[in-house]
């Protein structure tokens, strides 16, 4: 690959069979670091690689496009090569969505509500452009800091023609909606974008395993399919308990497999979420089979926490407890022994809905 002496190598970022993205500075302009992407084209066929400069040049040129949103990751340089492309982009350290999934597993719902609130002004301003992102998931959404995510990777993005609608080129199979999978010829529409933003704050708010382990489930049965056109893929009635049921509501709306009933359009979702107030926000910090603990902080000040023990028949044990300035003080009224498991989930509903 060719080399420019205004950029600083610091370190690879990222293999693959792609290529590679590297970390370096510009020091041209006060030092600043860019995720510099170098596309690999040198053995392939001429019209493979044709294909792929045209497409990494069209997702350079949306970008540049949508440069304006504040939460739409910022391209800076692109380049055909002899032997490949080169892109240059903005460097979000902090890395993506998925890097915290991968450590915690869930997210608090404060968090995912922000996580919402920025993807889907960065959708919003995109639709309104004429584009579709048509690849929203956790690992297209980066972090520049707790009140700012970024919409990334547009290399699937989609231009919409005159009707509204558009093509899908490839897509995510977790993410896909049921009336491409019913439907192959189906064209997407912002509905698409929705659906897929539905399942990236489901995958959120539950968790990866929570979602994998359905999708194992169902393909080793061979209904995943059939799962997901039915909308019994991501299972609409299971959430955390933490996860109100006005968040349940949007998402499964989002999800929804009639296109009459799911959303229309991003804003009216953006609206919905906004409705929702957070005063405790519930932090999941152990969900296994025997043990399920949240803290809950109020100012990210430690407030309540809740230990929920299951014992060797199966009769689980809650216990809420409220920080004092001395001790932790037992809150009676919401400690109960010996429940089953659908009177425990009923229990922690009316927790998580007095302390919302």
């Amino acid at each position: 690959m060719q080399s420019q002496s205004k950029l600083v190598v610091i370190n690879k970022i990222a293999e693959g069979n792609f290529g590679e993205v590297i970390l370096c500075e510009n020091t041209y302009l006060a030092n600043r670091k860019e995720a510099v992407k170098y596309i690999r084209t040198k053995n392939k066929e001429e019209v493979d690689k044709i294909a792929e400069i045209k497409k990494n040049l069209f997702e350079s040129s949306v970008l540049e496009y949508l440069k304006k949103s504040k939460y739409i990751v910022e391209v800076y340089d692109a380049e055909v090569l002899k032997d490949g492309i080169r892109i240059n982009m903005e460097f979000l350290e902090k890395g993506s969505i998925q890097n915290l999934l991968n450590v915690r597993n869930f997210l608090d719902a404060k968090q995912v509500l922000k996580i919402s609130e920025c993807v889907l002004h960065a959708l919003e301003y995109a639709h309104n452009k004429g584009i579709f992102h048509l690849d929203v998931k956790p690992g297209n959404i980066l972090i520049k800091n707790e009140n700012i995510y970024k919409l990334s990777d547009f290399g699937l993005a989609s231009l919409k023609n005159e009707n509204g609608l558009s093509f899908f080129k490839e897509i995510y199979t977790i993410h896909v909606p049921p009336e491409k999978v019913s439907n192959s010829q189906v064209e997407a529409t912002e509905q698409s974008d929705i659906y897929m933003f539905g399942v990236t704050i489901y995958r959120c708010l539950n968790g990866n395993s929570h979602l994998a382990n359905q999708w194992n489930s169902l393909r080793e049965k061979n209904i995943l399919q059939d799962s997901i056109i039915s909308g019994k893929f991501p299972n609409r009635s299971i959430y955390l308990p933490h996860v109100h049921r006005k968040f349940r509501n949007i998402i499964n709306k989002c999800l929804n497999v009639d296109l009459a009933k799911r959303y229309k359009n991003v804003r009216d979702i953006r609206k919905d979420l906004g409705r929702i107030k957070i005063t405790y926000n519930w932090i999941p910090r152990n969900i296994s089979e025997k043990l399920h603990y949240w803290e809950c902080l109020i100012n990210n000040k430690l407030f309540m926490d809740i230990i929920a023990e299951r014992d060797e028949n199966n009769l689980w044990k809650v216990t809420l407890m409220k920080y004092g300035e001395i001790k932790k003080i037992k809150i009676t009224r919401h400690c109960f022994s010996k429940l089953k498991e659908k009177e425990f989930h009923k229990k922690l509903d009316i927790i998580f809905n007095e302390f919302f």
